[in-house]
């Protein structure tokens, strides 16, 4: 298979079953959210949008998020 960067890497079995697991979500994803939630001192707007670029899994986090009207992944 051919892919547009010499140095991708692709993801493991072991990867994706730790990107599923309780441990992610709980002490990687949760600590994550509520970081990003504090570097903000006013309330969201209304429908806030996320550009997330290079997210590679990276739905897994902000699906749980909640904060989110729309994310755009690149």
């Amino acid at each position: 298979m051919s892919y547009l960067s010499d140095n991708y890497v692709e993801e493991t079995c072991f990867g994706f079953w730790f990107l599923r697991s309780h441990t992610w979500q709980h002490h990687v994803l949760r600590v994550a959210i509520n970081d990003l939630r504090a570097l903000f001192s006013a309330p969201l707007p209304a429908n806030p949008v996320l550009l997330d670029a290079g997210c590679g899994q990276g739905w897994s986090m902000w699906s749980r998020a909640s904060l989110l009207k729309v994310l755009i992944d690149v």
